[in-house]
């Protein structure tokens, strides 16, 4: 039996896709997909731990991915809260059916 999916319907609820709190939202979590695959696939701890292992400091290029790594995931962090921030303020005008 196939999955049966909700058709999405912004509109039956008052809210136009246009609205601005919906543009910035979409916007940042482009940011938050963008930001990931680096995050996700790098990973500092095992890059310290070969190191620490071999008793040996970072590699110039070990460094120069954590600093990618560091940089990546930031924006990806102060994104989400915005966006949670977005949704709860959406305007303040209650919800109407069309």
């Amino acid at each position: 039996m196939p999955l049966a999916l909700p058709r999405l319907r912004p509109r039956r609820v008052g809210r136009p896709l246009t609205h601005s709190w919906i543009l910035r939202s979409a916007g940042l979590r482009g940011l938050v997909g963008l930001s990931r695959p680096p995050v996700v696939g790098i990973r500092p701890g095992g890059l310290a731990r070969t190191a620490a292992a071999q008793g040996q400091p970072l590699r110039p290029a070990d460094e120069r991915l954590f600093r990618i790594w560091f940089a990546c995931g930031w924006p990806a962090i102060a994104a989400m809260p915005a966006i949670l921030r977005l949704m709860a303020n959406s305007g303040g005008q209650p919800l109407r059916p069309v």
